[in-house]
């Protein structure tokens, strides 16, 4: 599955799971790939995953494994919200109706 990897403030790389091509502009989805074990590996250090799930607009959906868009709480005028998206090579934000469905991330307090 493509996509994201997040690493927290406080991130120590446990050992045996290499992370290639961090922070770097041209890291691609096939930069990084991890067996179940090692993504357990990786979630116990903090590490959170966000899928390129593409978004849904009306009954299509569109861009799965490509982009992922996540959206935010935060409004961007009446009918807009401001929202996150990521593609294989780079990280943006963006604001645009909240009548698109994108994906939304859950947070633990």
């Amino acid at each position: 599955m493509a996509g994201l990897i997040i690493l927290p403030d406080s991130f120590t790389k446990p050992a045996g799971v290499e992370l290639e091509n961090i922070n770097t502009a041209n890291a691609a989805y096939t930069s990084n790939t991890y067996t179940i074990s090692q993504w357990s590996v990786l979630e116990r250090a903090g590490a959170i995953f966000l899928p390129a799930a593409g978004d849904r607009g009306g009954t299509e959906v569109n861009d799965v494994g490509t982009y992922g868009y996540y959206s935010s709480s935060t409004y961007n005028g009446e009918n807009s919200a401001w929202y996150m998206y990521f593609y294989d090579s780079g990280l943006a934000v963006g604001g645009s109706s909240r009548r698109i469905g994108r994906s939304v991330r859950l947070v633990k307090d």
